[in-house]
């Protein structure tokens, strides 16, 4: 494991500096087992979250352009499939890992959950906490189309692959595999949380204004 110069000089001062013993060999042999333990799992998780990455894009390049590969994976494991995923409505997608939530809030009669998973993705995230459940409501809605769309193209790929032929050609074109959808669905909820920031910003303003 390569260690930057600072983080290195940083060991060297602590090792100079602190109080402590020798080092017998037996430990010498725990540390260095114990190290290049870890450093086969960050290389492991660095290679998981690669192969994550290309076949995110390869199964729902729409649904990880708006959401990343990362969320997108997890939105679709609590569904079970792409094809589960698809046939929830957006207002499920939007609360999806807060089904404890949900259930306690029914039972206690108290608010309900605006956000699960979604709570994690970049476009929630960049949003002003009182916009938070708003902005996952209006990505819910836009990945609900997203998540059809990757779903429907998966079936026909299967599809056309069990045909053969001319078929399976056309249909593994390229141009499927790419986020068309989703270009202009995130692009709309941009737009959405702008306006609502400056909506909000105006409220502000227009409710501190004195009266002249």
């Amino acid at each position: 494991m390569h260690l930057d110069f600072q983080i290195a000089a940083e060991v060297k001062m602590s090792a100079e500096t602190s109080m402590g013993t020798d080092i017998t060999e037996e430990d010498l042999m725990h540390i260095n087992t114990l190290a290049n333990r870890v450093e086969e799992l960050v290389e492991y998780r660095a290679n998981l979250a690669e192969y994550l990455k290309v076949r995110m894009k390869a199964v729902a390049p729409n649904l990880t352009y708006m959401v990343g590969e990362v969320i997108g994976a997890r939105l679709m494991a609590h569904s079970g499939s792409l094809l589960n995923l698809s046939k929830q409505p957006a207002s499920t997608i939007q609360i999806l890992g807060a089904e404890k939530a949900l259930f306690r809030a029914l039972k206690t009669k108290s608010h309900t959950p605006k956000y699960g998973l979604l709570f994690h993705a970049a476009l929630v995230g960049q949003a002003p906490p009182k916009l938070k459940g708003k902005i996952s409501r209006v990505l819910a809605a836009k990945l609900s189309l997203c998540v059809r769309v990757d779903a429907l193209t998966e079936a026909a790929e299967a599809a056309a692959t069990a045909a053969g032929g001319k078929a399976a050609e056309e249909v593994a074109s390229p141009a499927l595999s790419e986020p068309t959808v989703a270009i202009s669905c995130r692009r709309y909820v941009e737009n959405k949380l702008l306006q609502l920031e400056q909506q909000q910003n105006s409220g502000k303003k227009h409710f501190y204004c004195k009266p002249h």
